[in-house]
């Protein structure tokens, strides 16, 4: 460190010597450059498109020595299953379809094992399937088994005779028994599924209806059923997508799934979230997004390039220099890193930025040079030199103070920073390289038009005058302006949140903020791995207590508690249910004929339910021969003598003539084979399967640790017996400040918690901090660079004073237009830094080459720095327009910052020159 400041010292010899005669060779020997440059561009570009790529993680970007990064890295080695997951998220109609959809479709993933390293379905459904009823509270049990009872004598009947003519005969029975108000409503529920599968056969549409729904009330029904497939892929360490391969396999399964169902009349969505989906999908988001900023960056820059130089030849020897310079530095990102962060990969556009600025000084000043000598072509080799010789320095610091402050973030722990510092810091050097060796030759080879320095220079003498004129004006208004702003400081805010920088129209990104919402399925719990699992229980049981907290999972929490009540109330249920528990469906269907006369027999009797509805109890005892069978005397026992069923009987009415009129069209369209084939599948389709789940639980065996089934041992203790706690929040996630406080009430019981909501906390904090570093180191840096190069206080404070300003107006700005900080965007101001400061250097260093302030702006000084930044502020200003919504908020806030850069500049910086000129430079 002691021997910066003589190394900065060299700056002016360089530019008085070194430079001048770099310049000079390249001239002498142009040809020869430019083809050595050709040659090493082609060698180049083959290089980069072979070993660049992009990493898209966001864990990634921060450093690994970083403690909640370290707790990271231990989970994943304690339950290696959690590491970079896909989830499928499977909806149906029905909690029983989303079920078989999603063993269907984990059962693909298991049998392709080198796409698929481990499947996972949390739903478990050969284990609860049997014991599901212990997880019921032990009121719901009660509740349930008071409807089952009741419903005993219709289950026992279907469970008998499983088709249309067991269905039809069945209702036909229920439709005059005394039953309680709840199960009436249940009864006018199947005769209304009933006929709108009759409408939708007559319609040809398609129809579904659970019978798990229709038989097992709120206790068993799932609203909005979903079901899910946890999935860790195999990862291609070769490829840019390295999960891609088993994310494709695995849409194609799904979009299978999906079109199937249709096929059958179902609707079923699958989608894809998860670490490794969004992974996925972002480096498509981030590549579009690159790749459209770089190119309308190129564009912009290529436009104000040719209204600023007025030379098309100019232009394309800057344009040349520019891709040259863009390809080293990439090459040179390739060699060093490998592969690109969500911050490094904007290195183009910042270098098209940056890179065109030192172009646009060397050409613009090249021209000035030739204005003032002669049109010969030995003059314009001359002018080179001369131009050489008079910006070099200001393009040496320039360049030295941008690397700075790049390179001022490289010792920071947000890693993303610090590659993009030492790409871009490096970048610098190449570009005032290129500038200097390959420029030079080109403007020798192309030949320029003869008017070419014939042209006037556009000068900025008239904003002179008034800035001299209005200087105190500008300068209280200028501290005013900074005043008012710092006000604002104290309300701007940072967005620690990623999956608010990701593009929300993406499959995973919408699936993952569904999941959000529900506390159930929020992806945003905490872990905490604990030596046992009796400690693990202890910590759970405090961390419930919390008001944040709205459960603590351990293994022992997936044994039920009060498993004998529960057990004796299954019981007695399966005792009163032993005709269902028995049966096993082993009667063959009916005939068509015995279908039709049963279905006309239950039009009857519907017509009968209507017309005794219209009395308001009259015909309340109707009976038939059906009636008289033995089902009816289960039905009313069943009923406890619940009379005042009968006061209600014309509660089916309406149901029951709308079904009659759909049956009768039916008859009329002609109840073939095939229509009550048809009929059939549409009404009967998962009675069986739901009579046989209600038979399998009615008979559970007690639950323990042994027998739970071993994918969820396995996801709660690991081998070693190191046993995890599992913590969901009360509270929606999506909201950051209820993020903090869940994280703060965890952190405080359990210093050692990790997971999604700690890492983006944690890493916030982490990435605040090393921004606050890198500009503290850049501005300190720089801060020391002018001061031993220029050797005056006062220059140096009028380089940076704009900067402050510009500084504090960006925050002000973020505060006023609600743009939040965030990981992508908090990077604007320590660039603002690095970019911003070549434009009062080319300034002050222009005035102390013995140019009065009236001079410099007779000069072609002002103009470049206007060109200059609009170029800069054109290239990053393209980011704004990029579908990925870090880089877009990028390019907002960087345009913002460099336009307060490049006014305050041209009217704050003059001013101060001009008071200070008058005052005799103090």
């Amino acid at each position: 460190m002691s021997q910066i400041p003589l190394m900065l010292q060299t700056l002016r010899k360089l530019g008085r010597d070194a430079i001048p005669a770099l310049v000079a060779a390249s001239v002498a020997h142009a040809r020869s450059v430019l083809a050595a440059s050709a040659v090493l561009g082609v060698l180049l570009v083959f290089y980069v498109f072979t070993h660049l790529s992009v990493d898209t993680s966001i864990a990634n970007m921060l450093d690994d020595s970083l403690r909640f990064r370290q707790l990271e890295q231990q989970l994943d080695r304690t339950f290696p299953q959690f590491a970079k997951p896909f989830v499928a998220v499977i909806e149906a109609a029905s909690a029983d379809q989303a079920s078989d959809a999603a063993q269907r479709l984990a059962a693909q993933f298991r049998a392709e094992p080198e796409l698929f390293k481990a499947v996972y379905l949390p739903s478990q459904p050969e284990f609860f399937s049997r014991h599901g009823l212990l997880y019921l509270e032990l009121d719901e049990l009660w509740k349930l088994s008071d409807r089952l009872t009741e419903a005993a004598p219709f289950l026992g009947s279907l469970a008998q005779d499983r088709s249309l003519n067991g269905l039809f005969t069945t209702l036909g029975r229920a439709l005059g028994e005394p039953l309680s108000a709840d199960y009436q409503a249940r009864i006018k529920a199947m005769l209304d599924s009933v006929r709108d599968a009759i409408e939708a056969e007559l319609q040809g549409s398609a129809y579904r209806r659970s019978w798990q729904d229709l038989l097992g009330g709120d206790e068993l029904r799932q609203e909005n059923p979903r079901s899910f497939v946890l999935v860790q892929p195999a990862l291609d360490e070769d490829s840019v997508r390295r999960a891609g391969a088993a994310l494709d396999r695995a849409h194609s399964f799904a979009r299978s799934a999906e079109a199937m169902a249709a096929k059958g009349g179902g609707a079923l969505d699958i989608r894809l979230t998860g670490p490794a989906a969004i992974d996925d999908e972002e480096l498509e988001s981030v590549n579009q997004g690159a790749g459209i900023a770089t190119a309308a960056s190129f564009a912009l820059v290529c436009v104000i390039l040719f209204l600023g130089m007025r030379s098309t030849r100019l232009v394309l020897a800057t344009l040349a220099t520019l891709f040259l310079g863009l390809i080293t530095t990439a090459a040179f990102a390739a060699f060093v890193f490998g592969s690109l962060n969500l911050l490094s990969v904007t290195f183009a556009v910042l270098f098209i930025g940056l890179g065109v600025d030192f172009g646009i000084q060397f050409g613009m000043r090249y021209r000035e040079e030739v204005n003032a000598g002669m049109a010969a072509e030995a003059e314009k080799k001359a002018a080179l030199n001369r131009t050489a010789r008079g910006i070099a320095g200001a393009l040496a610091l320039a360049a030295v103070a941008a690397a700075i402050s790049f390179f001022s973030f490289v010792p920071t722990s947000y890693r993303a920073l610090a590659e993009l510092g030492m790409i871009s810091g490096a970048g610098m050097f190449i570009a005032l390289a290129a500038n200097l060796i390959v420029l030079p030759a080109l403007l020798v080879v192309i030949p320029m038009p003869a008017d070419f320095g014939q042209t006037a220079i556009v000068h900025a003498g008239g904003l002179q005058f008034a800035i001299g004129r209005h200087r105190r004006k500008i300068l209280w208004g200028a501290a005013l302006l900074a005043a008012g702003a710092a006000l604002l400081l104290p309300h701007a805010r940072f967005d620690f949140n990623p999956i608010n920088l990701k593009d929300e129209t993406t499959e995973s990104v919408a699936t993952f903020r569904d999941l959000l919402a529900d506390p159930d399925t929020t992806p945003y719990s905490i872990d905490i791995v604990t030596d046992n699992l009796a400690q693990a229980q202890q910590l759970a049981a405090r961390l419930s207590e919390l008001p944040e907290v709205d459960k603590a999972l351990t293994l022992a929490s997936f044994v039920p508690k009060k498993q004998n009540d529960k057990l004796a109330i299954i019981a007695d249920l399966s005792l009163v249910l032993q005709p269902l528990v028995t049966a096993r469906n082993l009667s063959t269907p009916p005939a068509g004929d015995a279908e039709r006369e049963a279905l006309e027999r239950f039009r009857l009797k519907l017509m009968e339910a209507a017309d005794s509805g219209k009395d308001k109890g009259a015909g309340k005892s109707t009976d038939d021969g059906a009636a008289s069978d033995t089902g009816q005397g289960a039905y009313a026992r069943s009923s406890g003598g619940a009379n005042e069923g009968n006061e209600d009987s014309g509660i089916y009415a309406d149901s029951a003539r709308l079904l009659a009129e759909a049956i009768a069209r039916f008859q009329q369209r002609g109840a073939s084979p095939e229509n009550l084939d048809n009929l059939r599948q549409r009404l009967l389709g998962d009675l069986t399967r739901t009579l046989d789940r209600l038979r399998d639980l009615l008979t559970p065996p007690p639950v323990t640790l042994e027998n739970l089934p071993q994918g969820l041992k396995q996801r709660y203790v690991n081998p070693d017996g190191l046993a995890r706690v599992e913590v969901f929040p009360k509270q929606n996630l999506g909201d950051n400040q209820a993020l903090r406080r869940f994280v703060a009430a965890v952190q405080a019981v359990a210093p050692n918690a990790i997971g999604a909501p700690v890492s983006l906390v944690e890493g916030g904090g982490a990435v605040v901090t090393a921004s606050v570093q890198a500009a503290i180191y850049g501005l300190c840096g720089i801060i020391v660079l002018l001061l031993v190069v220029l050797r005056s206080a006062g220059d140096t404070l009028s380089v940076l004073v704009p900067l402050a300003l510009s500084a504090l107006l960006t925050i002000a700005c973020s505060v006023l237009f609600d743009i939040p900080f965030n990981f992508a965007n908090l990077i604007a101001l320590p660039l603002l830094l690095g970019i911003g400061i070549a434009f009062g250097i080319y300034l002050v260093m222009r005035q102390r080459s013995g140019m009065n302030i009236d001079d410099l702006f007779h000069s072609s000084t002002p103009r470049a720095v206007f060109f200059s930044a609009a170029t800069t502020i054109a290239s990053f200003g393209a980011l704004a327009f990029s579908s990925h919504r870090g880089m877009s908020s990028m390019g907002v806030l960087l345009t913002l910052a460099l336009s307060f850069a490049l006014v305050s500049t041209l009217l704050v910086l003059p001013a101060l020159m001009a008071a200070r000129e008058r005052s005799g430079r103090g």
